[in-house]
């Protein structure tokens, strides 16, 4: 199939060249007048290429706003942290670890991030079992680390609206940490536990800031405030439109050494060349 660009530019030839030919044909002695027809032929011409424009027309979303953020975001501390929901459990599980026993986690994480991606692993236990059934001691270990966050959000169970997000972000960070290579899965979720996050009353906000506070700290960055308003835009973005001018940011930064100009990122907008959200 032809780029819409190329269709366009045949239509513009087609429509130029053919009220030339059509002069040719047109008898101006015989029905109507040559002008009329040739007008006609014009205004006939230019409807259907309104109609090709909008047909071809890529769907491109700008909202007004040119704030963008790099896909690196998804790599920041402060995504780590929250993902973790309790880091200093997870540096103490890694100190607890001797040289052997990084090298055994290593082998069991690459085992469950395959079971996963073969769709033979999909519920919390399997990934454990996993663990369990290749080393005891560094399985232990792990579990250790994740009962001590489930024994935090089930001291909040009393504030059934705190106690219900955990439980779901707990179950999503721990499956995305299998599938962390999909980026635009990442962001997806990412994405959906800020969003719900930002949607809690102040007294569960308050619970889970003093339990998690890495949690509520990722929840209100700025950076996911500029993500969020694209998303939820009158003229909203997909989350891979937002992945995808992510990357943009990041490969215009690193080309360049700086951030694009407003003038640059709508000059290169208008051209198709990016996309604002």
């Amino acid at each position: 199939m032809l780029h819409p660009l190329a269709m366009k530019s045949i239509f513009v030839f087609v429509l130029i060249v053919f009220p030339l030919c059509a002069a040719y044909v047109v008898d101006p002695t015989e029905g109507l007048p040559q002008e009329l027809v040739m007008s006609g032929i014009a205004v006939i011409l230019l409807i259907c290429l309104s109609c090709l424009n909008f047909c071809t027309a890529r769907k491109r979303h700008h909202n007004g706003s040119l704030s963008r953020v790099p896909s690196w975001f998804l790599d920041d501390e402060v995504v780590y942290n929250a993902m973790e929901l309790l880091p200093e459990a997870t540096g103490a599980f890694f100190d607890s670890l001797t040289d052997n026993d990084k090298v055994v986690w290593e082998a069991i994480f690459e085992a469950q991030v395959g079971a996963a991606q073969e769709g033979n692993a999909t519920e919390l236990e399997d990934f454990d079992k996993i663990a369990a059934d290749m080393d005891e001691n560094v399985a232990a270990k792990m579990k250790a680390r994740n009962e001590a966050v489930e024994k935090k959000i089930t001291a909040l169970s009393e504030n059934a609206e705190a106690y219900d997000y955990l439980q779901k972000t707990y179950n999503m960070f721990r499956r995305q940490r299998m599938n962390m290579l999909n980026r635009g899965t990442l962001l997806t979720t990412l994405l959906d536990v800020a969003g719900q996050g930002r949607n809690l009353s102040a007294t569960a906000t308050s619970a889970i800031k003093e339990t998690f506070p890495s949690l509520m700290q990722f929840v209100n960055d700025d950076r996911l405030t500029i993500l969020l308003d694209k998303r939820n835009a009158k003229d909203p973005c997909t989350d891979q439109e937002i992945y995808q001018e992510m990357i943009d940011q990041s490969q215009f930064i690193i080309q360049n050494n700086r951030l694009p100009t407003e003038r640059e990122l709508l000059t290169r907008y208008e051209l198709e060349a990016t996309q604002l959200c």
